[in-house]
């Protein structure tokens, strides 16, 4: 029973960094949120990579935000990353 469990809010590390871009894009269900967290709280490499992914993501937001002359439009880019993600159980 306890195995069970643990193969029910266990997830693999691929499923974890998918997990971390899917939640920079749009809101995580709270079944994923708490998978990911349980995952977070045993993995220090995914761990450290979603850190990565933050300072990444801010960068890039900071760095379109400096140049203001060039007004890029992410809409379709998001629209095209969301179409990639698997459909949400």
């Amino acid at each position: 029973m306890k195995r069970k469990l643990m193969n029910i809010w266990m997830i693999s590390c691929l499923k974890a960094t998918e997990l971390i871009e899917k939640k920079s894009v749009m809101p995580l269900s709270w079944i994923d949120k708490v998978k990911l967290k349980i995952h977070l709280r045993l993995c220090d490499p995914c761990l450290h990579y979603e850190q990565q992914s933050k300072a990444i993501d801010e960068w890039v937001k900071s760095d379109n935000s400096n140049n203001s002359s060039e007004n890029i439009d992410t809409t379709p880019l998001q629209e095209k990353i969301i179409q990639a993600l698997p459909p949400q159980q």
